[in-house]
């Protein structure tokens, strides 16, 4: 192993940070690896968000002790995927002014309209709706109940961009991450000069979109690091987009499902459609390729919103489920709503509960609800796609319950194979910064079952219904 040249992959999610070393190879050196978790804080106004020096102290923390677990074996090259949308706002001292905001804070919801931007439009130049989730309105949010934190911020950025200006004294933003702010113009790939206005940001509190590798580390890191001064530092990416190259969907072919505290299904093109097709995202990721696909707010969450408030500490499915013989009607938007119909105001509701309604019943229709939302996504995508894209599940929701997973082919009536990657993001970063590109490795193949099928379609209408009631506009 003192031969192996590897490279590191810093994954940092919304719920912990890995550090995993790779060989040159793509493949894990499973003894090198770190993982320390976290959870953001939420607050009964719609508010989540993290504390940053604490985030980034358990970040660096994370790279220490992988760090010493090295031998001689050179690193060559470091990459770092993040959650995104997140937001802080740090002081003339490059010192957090702000907490980290989170995709799914809602507190500027309000503000949205605020922007004045034509909704068609901006869709299009920037492949992003309008939405609470993206930076424009958390920016107007700010600056109406911060104004002195609005104008004290010297710069806006994520938290990969404020790790890697520790690192290099040095703020750069690559092409996926300013995708993801909803500010990112996808025909230049730089800042949309007219979302820069309507969110009162001078372009100057904004880093450089730019690819590029980093230079040397700086002090202390690169005393503190000596086995990681030479590598080759990238720019912080996208979870979405490397989660999609580490589960092998790098082409049109493939979609990626991911199941985690949020979730999402997405493909990459080379390219740039010349329209967003309707309810979904364009993100560019790069000067070549493209991200297009739809978000889940709710996913992972809603199941650890079921453990906490009915107790439910076991898988609700099981060989003897029958699809939607609950008769429950459930919108799971605990989180709000992104794709398809991106309603900032949407939130959960349960409908047709009896007094034989039971905690199992109530478990088992919220996580069918969050599969119908990927059935939307799926149908979205395959009518713009000329062909339908081989389904692969990545993150380790789905292939810890073969039951869901099963749920899941029986209501998209299509194959779901399930990725044998437990690290889809993790192994991206890793295939990126090597400059390789990886094939899907697959563990279970799960086949729908037509008469299930057919129920859950029904199941999905009657939600429709109550989607038209009780948020307004079909899906």
């Amino acid at each position: 192993m003192s031969q192996t040249r590897l490279a590191f992959a810093i994954d940092i999610g919304s719920s912990s940070v890995r550090v995993l070393a790779y060989n040159a190879n793509g493949q894990p050196i499973h003894e090198l690896r770190a993982h320390y978790p976290y959870a953001a804080v939420t607050t009964p106004d719609g508010g989540a968000e993290f504390d940053a020096t604490q985030l980034l102290d358990q970040i660096l923390k994370c790279i220490d002790e992988v760090h010493t677990l090295l031998s001689d074996q050179p690193v060559i090259a470091v990459g770092t995927d993040t959650f995104v949308t997140n937001l802080l706002g740090l002081d003339a001292q490059g010192e957090p002014i702000t907490p980290i905001y989170m995709w799914n804070d809602t507190r500027s919801r309000e503000y949205v309209a605020a922007l004045g931007l034509d909704p068609d439009d901006s869709y299009q130049r920037t492949g992003t709706k309008l939405h609470v989730s993206y930076w424009p309105s958390r920016l107007r949010w700010i600056e109406a109940t911060q104004p002195d934190v609005f104008q004290k911020a010297t710069h806006w950025l994520s938290i990969g961009e404020w790790l890697h200006l520790k690192l290099f004294g040095v703020a750069r933003v690559s092409t996926s991450v300013a995708a993801w702010t909803g500010m990112l113009n996808r025909y230049t790939t730089q800042w949309d000069v007219e979302t820069l206005q309507a969110a009162h940001v001078d372009p100057a509190r904004l880093s450089e979109v730019n690819d590029k590798p980093f230079d040397k580390l700086i002090e202390p890191f690169a005393s503190r690091w000596p086995k990681l001064k030479d590598a080759v530092w990238y720019p912080a990416l996208s979870d979405g987009y490397t989660a999609n190259v580490g589960c092998g969907c790098a082409t049109p072919n493939h979609a990626a499902i991911t199941i985690g505290t949020s979730g999402a299904m997405r493909v990459l093109l080379t390219g740039m459609p010349a329209q967003v097709p309707p309810g979904l995202f364009c993100y560019r990721v790069n000067h070549e390729q493209s991200l297009v696909g739809g978000a889940l707010s709710n996913a992972g969450n809603v199941f650890a919103w079921l453990q906490k408030t009915l107790h439910i500490d076991h898988d609700p499915f099981d060989l003897a489920c029958q699809p939607d013989d609950h008769g429950l009607t459930v919108l799971p938007y605990w989180a709000g709503e992104r794709s398809i119909g991106w309603h900032i105001d949407a939130s959960a509701a349960i409908l047709g509960m009896t007094l034989n309604t039971t905690p199992a019943d109530i478990a088992r229709a919220s996580l069918e609800a969050v599969i119908y939302g990927l059935v939307r996504i799926d149908r979205a995508l395959t009518h713009w796609l000329e062909q339908p894209p081989t389904l692969i599940a990545a993150g380790g929701v789905l292939s810890a319950s073969p039951a869901w997973a099963q749920v899941a082919a029986d209501a998209l009536g299509r194959e779901v194979a399930i990725s044998a990657e437990p690290e889809s993001s993790a192994r991206g970063v890793a295939l990126l910064a090597l400059g390789l590109q990886g094939k899907p490795l697959i563990q279970a193949v799960f086949t729908p079952r037509p008469a299930f099928t057919e129920r859950y379609h029904a199941a999905m209408l009657r939600q429709q219904r109550a989607y038209d009631l009780l948020v307004g506009t079909h899906l």
